[in-house]
């Protein structure tokens, strides 16, 4: 159940009454479709009150409420009003403000449906203030330092006539907008209106024109203003520094009020009262940018929200690479933004990524390539930066290693280079020996399994790596036949050895009798005994003993002396 209590009389249907009253002590006013209540002296709302309006309510003194107020009709002041508390509104409600230089305080942000400024004089502005529709006729308004905004995009939105809306320092009045209509800012000026349009471009973009230049005149796109700028809203706004009708600002003084991610878009300057041309010269402050300008007299400046493009990304990681498979970390320098795409192109094909650091493995394609945007928490793309990869041939490494029958410890062994492409060599024979020679002989001093590895590389930097195995065996081979005629084959029974510390060997007779006896590491029989003299053809045997590096040797076996 609702309770009603006023101080003197509240009447329903079409009836009106003429009362002063306090709504209180826990209070509920409603007030029905079509029901009309005036009030001549003033109206107070306490803080526990509540008032909920579907009629009309005309008021010819001030309202001070602390309540909370439901306004679906018409309320129309002529005094001053106050907001302490609670105000909801839909979008059908009017409030009316036709008195004689009002002021409207309010604690917090106020949504209104329709509002209406009517009477003389100059209204006040004390707080901030939205709406979907303004009326104005026959004054000024003065938001002093606080915002005047009006959401509804479409033309009639914001009516005025012989009005003006000015602002303090710091004090800003918006309109939203829709490209390719004419609006009216009833700013600054006590004169005739000008329209001002924003356009949107056929090849995308936005601009502002102003509605007199035609339309086949497109006026000034703000992009080609500046490159960095990646969108702009369709929403422009104005801030009026001053009323005054003489005063110079400068640069630095217009900045102090400038926001941030706006952009300065024309000016009108009294008492000119006509639109400027847009400078064509463009200057950074942090995130804002404006058109560089000097005001003479009032200045009254429109707005517009944009966005930056982040910055073109720096890729870090090479460009030129050799051919072949192989595998390249690339990262981004410069300020960090909210993503980074990669684009790779490979092979006809290309394939995307995400990050500021990522892996690509290359295998030398033609017409490879990367490059990266990036983008930020507004939706906006950089300009891409990209890398085409060029691939330097690679030299093909090979080689062959003359190897004897019995590789020694002895011996040394040719390595022969069939390298192809390359003019820089560099051996490692395995046993901390290296070479740059490009055919190197080399001798091994102990015997063992080693890894011969090639590298050669070419006059771009490219290289190509080859090994094999090379085995220097430890072990001694005594001959079982040769023939001392002199004829020049085989005339000697020599004994290959590889890594043999001492040796010892002794050549027996048939009947057993000493003919030779040897402990040289570099030994031959010539088939004649210790007193020169030839010994006949025949079978002797042999007795060897050796030691080598970690192995000890005893061979016996018989030997053929051939003539």
């Amino acid at each position: 159940m609702r309770r009603f209590l006023l101080l003197v009389c509240v009447f329903g249907g079409l009836q009106s009454a003429f009362c002063q009253f306090y709504l209180g002590n826990v209070a509920e006013l409603f007030l029905s479709d079509g029901a009309v209540l005036s009030i001549e002296e003033n109206a107070i709302l306490d803080s526990f009150s509540i008032l909920q309006n579907n009629g009309s309510i005309l008021l010819d003194s001030n309202l001070q409420s602390n309540g909370a107020i439901t306004n679906n009709g018409l309320v129309d002041v002529q005094g001053n009003i106050y907001f302490g508390g609670s105000v909801v509104n839909d979008g059908s409600s009017v409030w009316r403000f036709s008195g004689d230089s009002q002021q409207v305080s309010s604690v917090n942000p106020i949504q209104f449906g329709t509002l209406e400024f009517d009477g003389s004089g100059t209204k006040q502005l004390n707080g901030a203030v939205n709406c979907l529709r303004l009326k104005l006729q026959n004054c000024n308004v003065n938001t002093q330092n606080h915002e005047l905004r009006v959401d509804g995009q479409l033309t009639d939105d914001v009516e005025a006539v012989n009005a003006r809306i000015y602002s303090s320092p710091g004090g800003r009045f918006y309109r939203a907008m829709l490209a390719n209509q004419e609006y009216v800012f009833p700013v600054g000026s006590e004169s005739s209106l000008r329209a001002l349009k924003l356009i949107a471009f056929s090849n995308g973009g936005a601009g502002v024109r102003f509605s007199e230049n035609g339309p086949g005149e497109e006026g000034v796109s703000l992009a080609l203003m500046d490159p960095s700028l990646c969108s702009v809203g369709n929403e422009f706004h104005y801030r009026i520094f001053c009323d005054a009708d003489s005063l110079s600002l400068n640069g630095s003084a217009e900045l102090a009020w400038l926001q941030d991610r706006s952009i300065w878009a024309a000016s009108r300057l009294a008492p000119q009262l006509a639109w400027s041309s847009i400078p064509t010269q463009v200057q950074t402050f942090g995130d804002s940018l404006r058109f560089s300008s000097t005001l003479t007299g009032r200045g009254e400046w429109a707005l517009s929200e944009y966005s930056l493009r982040p910055e073109v990304p720096v890729i870090l990681g090479p460009d030129t690479l050799c051919a072949g498979l192989q595998s390249v970390t690339y990262s981004i320098v410069g300020q960090p933004a909210t993503t980074y795409l990669w684009t790779i192109s490979a092979a006809g094909q290309s394939s995307s990524l995400e990050g500021s650091e990522i892996p690509i493995v290359w295998n030398g394609e033609t017409g490879a390539g990367i490059s990266v945007v990036a983008s930020n928490a507004d939706g906006c793309s950089s300009l891409p930066s990209s890398l085409n990869m060029h691939f330097n041939p690679l030299p093909v490494a090979a080689f062959e290693a003359d190897l004897p029958s019995f590789p020694s410890t002895e011996d040394p062994i040719q390595f022969n280079n069939e390298s192809l492409g390359s003019n820089a060599y560099a051996w490692n024979f395995g046993d901390e020996n290296a070479s740059e020679a490009q055919h190197p002989l080399h001798r091994f001093v102990l015997p063992g399994i080693y890894t011969v590895t090639l590298i050669v590389s070419n006059e771009f930097g490219c290289s190509d790596t080859t090994m094999r195995v090379v085995e220097i065996p430890e072990d001694i081979v005594l001959p079982n036949v040769f023939s001392p005629n002199g004829d020049g084959a085989n005339d000697v029974l020599e004994v290959p050895l590889s890594g043999i510390k001492t040796l010892s060997l002794t050549i027996f007779d048939r009947w057993g009798n000493v003919v030779f006896e040897s402990s040289q590491t570099k030994l031959y029989w010539d088939g004649r005994n210790a007193s020169g003299e030839r010994m006949p053809a025949g079978t002797y045997f042999a007795v060897l003993k050796a030691e080598g590096q970690s192995l000890q040797f005893e061979k016996k076996q018989s030997i053929a002396l051939m003539d």
